[in-house]
């Protein structure tokens, strides 16, 4: 199945497809907010993935912040 969403989500423009470690996580580099609401319309649609969570997230280009350099500020 998951080879499968895979294909999907390969075929629907996505720029990155990956799984998490062994899976079951799966997710996709979409190039704009409009194209992953499409894509999760389109998913959404496949008859194996229709109780499947699905979430759309932006990326955080700020890195990760450690040690004393934590501040609230930086959540």
């Amino acid at each position: 199945a998951l080879a499968r969403i895979q294909g999907v989500l390969v075929d629907n423009e996505c720029q990155g497809v990956g799984q998490s470690s062994w899976g079951p996580a799966v997710f996709a580099l979409c190039p704009s907010d409009d194209s992953a609401q499409s894509l999760v319309r389109r998913v959404r649609e496949l008859q194996d993935f229709r109780d499947s969570d699905l979430l759309i997230a932006e990326l955080n280009s700020q890195g990760a912040v450690t040690g004393d350099h934590f501040t609230e500020e930086s959540l």
